[in-house]
């Protein structure tokens, strides 16, 4: 998994010193005059949930809004999307949000949103359950007390309108091995035995997912793919008069479970496979969202590589997905809303390694001729662009930039790697600059 992860990443890094390399002089200065220009006589200065107004009106008719990150650590990301998600919610009636995190565990959080008996005292006993590292991307002050908000929105409402906020991420396979075993016993008590001759083979390797995927790779193990295939056979007849939400939550563990097994028998692949794998859940979590009874439109909270439309960044070079080109293929362009989000410079919450412990970085200047160099030096201050044709078609500023994104790892030493080659005004439908970042906070 990590050697795919590091060819996709060279291949990225090369396509974009490519695209860098190719620009004269002269056209480097005609796409910086022309972002000067756009953002001169476009931009909107954001200093408060009121000026987000033109994003409201032109997103708030579509059925899904995708919020982007161009970190997963920055404070200003995520209280810009809350305060996006608040407005879309009180004022054009949004159903749901999606965040980037385990379906099995954050199905406490919305029990507590939506205040089902049972539930946790409060969002951030609720969040106490997620401990998968890295943690921190929801266990978090900002996600709490967007949550204790939209639990106060919801006491307001009938149950039967009441916002749910869901997981939508592959990972977590234990969490929903044991969420699944328990809704089963308490749906279909004589079901547990037949079930658990399926799956006893994913049993054996939910917890170390990268494990499974070398011994499968090595001829040591038999894979748990017919299995799972089976068990949700079985699940699918038996549970087609069970209750609501309850059946909803039994396919979505279960979907976790074969989407999880695939994406882990993937990863050893040298190509861009286990991550498609991983988006398509995704996306069929959002999609099965949508696809609920009644009146639907969702929220998504992800990185920027996630939700801004990979057709149009370097990912397509390598052949990666992402949500936002499956929604706006699926959907179409006109019920799919795509905000992307940048920095110039500020603090981050990261490791320096995968599962390494987390802490704030500095996060340096954006590198020079870089999205976040030109939106810098054209405005001072925090603020919003929206894209349309007229955007679009202008030469200059569809010319390939690159875009920081930095994940839950960040290798700060070097800074080039952490630009994605991206048409901007395709790749996305608004932008938000946040000048300085600010570090996320921590709960205990």
């Amino acid at each position: 998994m990590a050697h795919a992860r590091a060819r996709i990443v060279a291949a990225l890094v090369l396509l974009l010193a490519v695209s860098a390399g190719s620009a004269s002089a002269g056209e480097t200065d005609a796409v910086e005059a022309a972002w000067r220009e756009l953002v001169g006589s476009r931009a909107r200065d954001l200093a408060g949930a009121a000026d987000l107004t033109p994003l409201i009106e032109a997103a708030g008719s579509r059925s899904l809004v995708l919020l982007g990150e161009s970190t997963h650590g920055s404070h200003e990301f995520y209280t810009w999307r809350a305060a996006i998600s608040r407005r879309l919610i009180e004022e054009k009636d949004f159903t749901f949000v999606a965040v980037e995190g385990d379906w099995p565990v954050l199905a406490r959080l919305d029990d507590y949103v939506r205040d089902r008996p049972g539930a946790p005292a409060s969002a951030v006993e609720a969040l106490r359950g997620v401990t998968r590292w890295p943690a921190w991307m929801w266990r978090n002050p900002e996600f709490a007390a967007f949550a204790e908000w939209l639990r106060g929105h919801n006491l307001a409402r009938p149950e039967s309108a009441r916002v749910g906020l869901h997981g939508m991420d592959v990972y977590g396979l234990d969490t929903a091995l044991v969420a699944l075993r328990a809704r089963v016993a308490t749906l279909a008590p004589d079901l547990v035995g037949r079930l658990a001759v399926h799956l006893d083979c994913i049993a054996a390797h939910v917890g170390d997912g990268s494990g499974y995927a070398r011994a499968l790779a090595a001829g040591e193990v038999t894979g748990c793919e017919a299995s799972l295939a089976e068990a949700e056979t079985l699940l699918a007849a038996a549970g087609a008069d069970w209750p609501e939400p309850a059946r909803f939550d039994v396919q979505r563990n279960l979907r976790v479970l074969r989407n999880g097994e695939a994406y882990y028998r993937l990863s050893t692949a040298p190509d861009a496979s286990s991550w498609n794998r991983r988006i398509g859940h995704m996306w069929e979590t959002v999609a099965a969202l949508l696809d609920r009874p009644g009146p639907t439109r969702g929220i998504v909270w992800a990185h920027n590589t996630h939700v801004g439309d990979a057709h149009y960044t370097g990912m397509a070079w390598y052949g990666m997905d992402n949500i936002g080109r499956l929604a706006r293929q699926d959907l179409g362009a006109d019920r799919t809303y795509i905000v992307g989000f940048g920095s110039w410079r500020g603090q981050v919450r990261a490791a320096t390694a995968w599962g390494e412990p987390e802490r704030v970085m500095t996060m340096p200047a954006a590198l020079p001729g870089s999205l976040e160099d030109l939106l810098a030096r054209a405005r001072g201050s925090d603020f919003l662009l929206l894209f349309g044709e007229a955007e679009r078609e202008h030469e200059a500023l569809n010319q390939t930039l690159g875009q920081r994104g930095i994940g839950v790892v960040y290798q700060y030493q070097d800074e080039a790697p952490h630009y994605l080659p991206t048409r901007v005004p395709w790749r996305y439908d608004a932008l938000i600059m946040a000048r300085e970042t600010s570090a996320l906070g921590v709960l205990d």
